[in-house]
């Protein structure tokens, strides 16, 4: 493989890798916002200080089911947007490059 795919795989896999798990982030706290707004019992649940120590089983499937797909799906936004970046970054860089070398 010549220097040029190593380099140009290693900056779309950092981009990439930065992108998905900073989105991921997002989507668990967002996630974990979206769940307890649909499941209330379920932050309940969690929260030690409230005494509540029971709760039906599919309130909290309800509530993973919700965070997890939110999660997903930034998971997926963060995965597109680090390919546009990635593209968008490629293709100025090449311009910068031809202006460079008509101007000399």
């Amino acid at each position: 493989m010549s220097p040029k795919i190593v380099a140009l795989f290693g900056r779309n896999a950092a981009i990439t890798a930065g992108s998905v798990l900073t989105w991921i982030l997002i989507g668990w706290i967002t996630g974990a916002i979206a769940g307890g707004m649909r499941e209330p019992e379920a932050v309940k649940f969690f929260s030690e200080q409230s005494g509540f120590r029971s709760i039906e089983t599919r309130k909290l499937d309800r509530y993973y089911d919700t965070r997890d797909s939110v999660i997903g799906f930034c998971a997926w936004v963060g995965l597109f947007s680090a390919q546009v970046v990635f593209v968008l970054g490629e293709v100025a860089q090449r311009r910068a490059g031809e202006g460079a070398e008509t101007t000399e």
